[in-house]
């Protein structure tokens, strides 16, 4: 391409009208395969968001499922250790067993919608390159 270019340039200077419309042809050509590469790759980006995304979810899954049943297993464990310390509210231990776990719960929670408000799921450099592009290829010449 680099090598018509420069014969294209050639014969405009020596003023040949047929090149000067290759030349700009040529131009519009490379601008819309330059937008088609971008457009492909804000896809690939895209994709590999959210293949990276979904993997974390289902890691997240496991790991939120299996720390749950061992929440639940070590509250028993420790109702059934504080009646053991003091046997015939087995009611209060379960009480205030709930409420540490709930206040544990609603900090990771709101720690969670934090940093949840803070993901960006869009390619920000390929979007702002694809914009670019339409917006050179827009402007009136």
């Amino acid at each position: 391409m680099a090598i018509d270019m420069q014969t294209n340039r050639a014969d405009v200077a020596t003023g040949t009208e047929g090149t000067a419309t290759a030349l700009v042809s040529g131009i519009v050509k490379d601008a819309q395969e330059l937008f088609k590469q971008q457009v492909h790759l804000l896809q690939v980006e895209v994709e590999e968001d959210l293949r990276q995304t979904t993997q974390a979810a289902i890691a997240l899954a496991i790991g939120l499922a299996t720390a749950l049943v061992g929440a639940i297993l070590l509250s028993f464990a420790a109702v059934y250790l504080m009646d053991q310390w003091m046997p015939g509210r087995i009611w209060l231990w379960f009480s205030l067993v709930g409420a540490i776990l709930a206040s544990v719960g609603c900090v990771f929670i709101t720690g969670a919608m934090t940093a949840f408000s803070k993901i960006k799921p869009t390619p920000e450099k390929s979007a702002e390159a694809l914009q670019e592009t339409l917006q050179w290829q827009t402007k009136p010449r």
